[in-house]
């Protein structure tokens, strides 16, 4: 029976964590492949927005020189999306890494380069096409439908690449293949389905081993192992359905959409077979249209955050029923307007931890349980400057402010860092978060793939 075995080190690129040890051993377990997440939503919009990336540069380098000599020694491809938001320049940020690893090194890596980020002409021509550009989940600051002015408003915009352009890319005779923005799942299950396993349970799999782990897949079934014995964790049912059925699902029985499907597991199995092996199966896929996730940000101002700690507890209560910050931020406009910056140039906000700071209106725990509170000003600004106004002077309301009953001047809340203030610099919000048709031949068209030959010729990304 012909078999699989594929290895995802870590859970995102520059994580790390693994140690020595258990990395021999996976390396001694001859994986077909290494797979490995590198872009995800989930850190928030800025990083997409910004360029910047949400792993360090320490961490990214460490990981991947890990994985690319072990690919290059052990013969095996490397499938690792990069860049965290996924852009252009967060995946060629990556690539010089690369190539500081290989000079370093030594060494001679052949890549397939698959870009990630979506041109807007692209997307205004689909718009005009189809008409109608679904949003993937109602969300108030998401259009229903795309509007060519969405697209233009976005700084950048990613698509989340299928298995298709990474199967593809696999045919290229490459060491590695290193993509933008992709699904985590596509990743894991690229090479099963290149080379012809089942569909249903490719996915079903890499679901499971999308944040790390490792997989034998093979003709009727599966199994997730552990190979980190020596540290006493242990494979169960329950671990492996929590994180492959449940985890991001609102409907625990379709655990994962992906362009031209869905994965049904509402008959599949799930059985332990020792401490340290599950086996799984009777995943199948559904057709759907063909669609991919676009992700775009915009830049909506510039940001500064203050954080403060309160422990009055009389003050606290005044925090509950509302009465305290609504006076403080009436305080902080009037201030604000007395220093002629418009009411339209700017927006502030308390964020109150210890009170619905984490769940907001879905806090099913509406009184305050707790002796102390974490009150983070926020402030976003047309400007810099506007910003940093601001967030002193909505600093100052709370800790200055004379309220009702105030028994002492010396200040209500303590702030732990100087400076106080941090700016943030430039904020982003998603404005796109839609399911964009497309034809799958147009895959090649949006994500496109280029060759590289790394130490690069000149010392930098061609």
């Amino acid at each position: 029976m012909k078999e699989l075995k594929l290895f995802g080190p870590f859970g995102n690129l520059g994580y790390g964590g693994m140690s020595k040890e258990v990395w021999q051993r996976s390396m001694e377990w001859r994986p077909d492949a290494i797979f490995q997440q590198g872009t995800s939503t989930d850190p928030g919009p800025g990083y997409l927005g910004t360029g910047q990336s949400y792993a360090d540069r320490l961490g990214i380098k460490h990981d991947l020189e890990m994985m690319i000599l072990a690919a290059l020694e052990h013969h095996i491809p490397l499938i690792c999306s990069m860049g965290g938001g996924g852009s252009d320049r967060q995946l060629e940020w990556n690539l010089q890494i690369i190539d500081e690893i290989a000079r370093e090194r030594k060494l001679r890596v052949r890549a397939a380069v698959i870009s990630g980020e979506v041109d807007k002409e692209f997307i205004k021509g689909k718009i005009a096409a189809e008409g109608k550009v679904e949003s993937l989940d109602g969300h108030p600051r998401i259009s229903e439908h795309l509007t060519e002015e969405d697209v233009d408003a976005a700084s950048v915009i990613v698509a989340q690449m299928g298995y298709e352009p990474i199967v593809r890319a696999l045919g290229m005779d490459v060491d590695v293949v290193l993509t933008g923005r992709a699904s985590d799942v596509a990743l894991a299950a690229s090479l099963p389905l290149k080379e012809g396993f089942d569909k249903g349970l490719s996915f079903q799999m890499a679901k499971v081993l999308e944040c790390s782990g490792w997989g034998i897949i093979k003709e009727d079934h599966f199994q997730i192992v552990n190979l980190n014995s020596e540290e006493g964790v242990a494979r169960n049912v329950s671990s492996v359905i929590s994180h492959g059925v449940f985890y991001e699902r609102r409907n625990p029985l379709t655990p994962e959409y992906f362009p031209g499907g869905h994965l049904d597991i509402s008959e599949a199995k799930w059985e332990q077979v020792d401490q340290h092996t599950i086996r799984g199966s009777g995943g199948k896929i559904v057709a759907d249209p063909y669609r991919v996730k676009i992700e775009g940000v915009k830049m909506v101002g510039y940001q500064t955050i203050c954080l403060t700690g309160m422990r009055d507890p009389w003050l606290i209560r005044r925090v509950e029923d509302g009465s305290f910050l609504k006076l403080a931020k009436e305080t902080a406009r009037q201030k604000i307007s007395d220093a002629r910056v418009d009411e339209k140039d700017y927006e502030l906000n308390y964020r109150v931890y210890g009170m619905n700071g984490v769940m907001g209106s879905l806090e099913p725990q509406k009184g305050i349980t707790s002796h102390e509170l974490c009150i983070v000003v926020d402030s976003i600004g047309k400007s810099p400057d506007i910003s940093k106004l601001v967030c002193m002077l909505g600093r100052l309301q709370i800790i200055h402010l004379d309220y009702p009953g105030r028994l002492t001047t010396a200040g209500n809340v303590a702030v732990p860092f100087s400076p106080s203030d941090i700016y943030m610099g430039e904020a982003y919000q998603f404005n796109i978060w839609h399911l964009l048709p497309i034809k799958e031949e147009e895959n090649y068209q949006i994500f496109k793939t280029r060759i590289l030959e790394f130490p690069l010729s000149k010392g930098g990304v061609r």
